[in-house]
């Protein structure tokens, strides 16, 4: 709809039509998989618009829907499905990960231009084996990590249990981390990289007796890296007490907000700021004031002095309202903050953790 070319969709192919002449502009035989296994009019896995393009994946190709150029030709490439797409509007990219013959691979597409950028292959293995892979992936209970260009204006991606540092303009690998991430946070001087690991999946029962996933938190593991080598800084990851909720930049450092307390983290060093951590289960957001942090962890909150973590007040405050709840899913926008979503009395909160501020939703 977007491109405002209308294309139909036949159990055979796909028929791109001028919207005035109606006149047939290009033919794309769908993919044989489409064919054996959907009905005409289903929502089709083999037609795809990419996000602000005149693109879009037909068949098992990439095609200009304007005109019927092919972007990505799928035979040659052998493509057998579309598994994951994000677009940059900073640099003027769309990258696109298609599963092929061969194992899954990334292209750079300059949706302006319409043209390929670069293209590289991020593994090799067989179709049954990618679709295992891709079906793990956006499972509940695991948190999701979503590509973008980061601070040192790369572009930072997942694949499977690697952390990818990709250069968006020519599709240099500058770095891989053998990491399944969960987190990421980047120190101010762009230097160093904080990544918070994913963990296991989880499995909690309910009152009815049926397992389920439990809410996506990350694993206890903690570990630094440089932002322009890949570098372990600290030589080996840390285990905290508690699975880890968030990371919040903190002059210079990082705090780190786990399940059973938080702390505070220079990225050069595994010593913590504080000889103890502050301790509290349920954390889901920290206030910076004046002297002190105001801490709020299920229905109360707490001030905690920077300076050392300790307890100020003599016991919690309870809350009036009801109290706000971290959903564990950071969001990256173009402003580079680091933000997540908290939800509370019906509204969702969109958390800016260097500034300490929020939205309503």
């Amino acid at each position: 709809e977007s491109t405002r070319v209308p294309v139909f969709e036949t159990t055979n192919e796909y028929l791109g039509v001028h919207p005035r002449t109606h006149e047939i502009i290009w033919r794309s035989e769908r993919s044989g998989i489409a064919k054996t296994t959907e009905f005409a009019g289903d929502d089709a896995a083999d037609l795809i618009e990419l996000p602000s393009s005149l693109m879009a994946y037909v068949g098992n190709s990439i095609l200009n829907v304007t005109n019927g150029d092919i972007i990505v030709d799928g035979n040659k490439d052998e493509v057998r499905s579309l598994s994951d797409l994000a677009l940059f509007p900073s640099v003027d990219l769309l990258t696109v990960k298609l599963s092929t013959k061969s194992g899954a691979r990334l292209y750079g597409i300059d949706p302006i231009e319409n043209a390929v950028r670069w293209s590289i292959q991020l593994d090799k293995s067989s179709g049954l084996s990618q679709m295992m892979e891709e079906s793990s992936e956006g499972t509940p209970g695991i948190r999701a990590f979503r590509p973008y260009i980061a601070e040192n204006d790369n572009l930072i991606m997942k694949h499977k249990k690697t952390l990818l540092c990709i250069n968006p303009q020519d599709g240099e690998l500058v770095w891989t981390i053998k990491s399944d991430p969960g987190e990421v946070l980047f120190s101010p001087d762009k230097k160093y990289l904080a990544l918070a690991q994913n963990r296991g999946i989880g499995i909690t029962s309910t009152s009815s007796g049926v397992t389920a996933p439990t809410e996506p938190k990350l694993s206890k593991k903690l570990e630094v890296f440089e932002a322009q080598s890949g570098k372990s800084v600290w030589g080996k990851s840390i285990k905290l007490d508690g699975q880890i909720a968030f990371l919040k930049p903190y002059e210079g450092g990082f705090m780190v907000v786990h399940g059973s307390g938080l702390n505070i983290y220079d990225f050069d060093s595994t010593k913590p700021r504080w000889k103890n951590d502050f301790k509290s289960k349920g954390i889901y957001d920290v206030i910076s004031e004046e002297e002190n942090f105001m801490v709020y962890f299920k229905s109360k909150k707490m001030l905690v002095a920077k300076a050392d973590g300790a307890e100020v007040w003599k016991k919690a405050e309870k809350l009036a309202d009801a109290p706000r709840r971290f959903l564990g899913i950071p969001i990256y926008e173009e402003e580079r903050g680091s933000y997540s979503i908290m939800e509370a009395g019906g509204y969702l909160d969109v958390v800016n953790h260097e500034i300490d501020e929020g939205r309503k939703r």
